[in-house]
């Protein structure tokens, strides 16, 4: 069986937006577990829909995200540990 980690989650996350981020000037190798993609402009309120969408449907499930703290959602790393941590409970 294959686990997801955190690392699987992040590296999602910096492919789904790596224009975006290209376009603010930041490479993937400067984005640092606390990056915000909500503040950072990467992303918008409509956008965290989109990711959420993009998340579960790449790693085949739906992640309740009612027990995350709202400031942590737009996190790379929160954001990574969080859904790692959602697949495993699962299986």
């Amino acid at each position: 069986m294959t686990t997801t980690a955190a690392t699987d989650v992040r590296a999602f996350l910096l492919e789904q937006y790596a224009e975006p981020l290209a376009r603010h000037g930041v490479s993937a190798e400067q984005v640092s577990d606390g990056f915000d993609l909500l503040r950072e402009g990467i992303i918008d309120s409509l956008g965290i829909l989109d990711m959420v969408a993009a998340i579960e449907e790449r790693f085949g499930m739906t992640i309740d995200f009612e027990n995350m703290d709202a400031e942590q959602l737009t996190r790379v790393g929160a954001l990574s540990r969080y859904v790692e941590a959602a697949i495993r409970c699962r299986t």
